[in-house]
């Protein structure tokens, strides 16, 4: 007996608009410590918008993440990626570095982070330290 499926498809609103520039906000840090460990959660809110200055909503947005340098890492997870670009032309974006804290030398990561929808690329810096977010690129225009 052949049994027939029949599949619905849900339309998916993908803007055909251009991209301009990305801004970039910390919506949250955590910094928890115990023995030589300590553990920083940045949260970020990235808002997209088009050559209009308006919100890029429906946008699919791929990320890519590289570590430029690190020392006295333990370990991270960042959070990387594929999305539409949600109402408001917001993705959500997650950095987590567990640091080793009982070494002389400073301990710190500096990230790259990418940004692509179709051909058009952003280019945001990041650099966390035990003490929280040292240093982030807030804002970058696709190229």
């Amino acid at each position: 007996m052949i049994q027939t499926v029949k599949l619905q498809h849900r339309a998916h609103h993908q803007t055909t608009a251009l991209p301009q520039r990305v801004t970039r906000t910390v919506t949250s840090t955590t910094i928890k410590s115990a023995c030589c460990l300590t553990v920083v959660d940045v949260e970020f809110e990235l808002h997209i918008t088009d050559t209009t200055g308006s919100p890029l909503v429906g946008a699919y947005t791929t990320e890519t993440i590289s570590i430029l340098a690190q020392e006295d890492v333990f370990s991270q997870f960042l959070s990387t990626g594929a999305a539409p670009t949600h109402p408001g032309g917001i993705l959500h974006d997650t950095c987590r570095v567990t640091f080793w804290t009982c070494s002389s030398k400073p301990a710190f990561i500096n990230i790259e982070q990418v940004l692509n929808i179709g051909a058009r690329s952003a280019v945001l810096y990041t650099d966390v330290n035990p003490s929280g977010l040292g240093l982030a690129t807030l804002t970058a225009s696709f190229y």
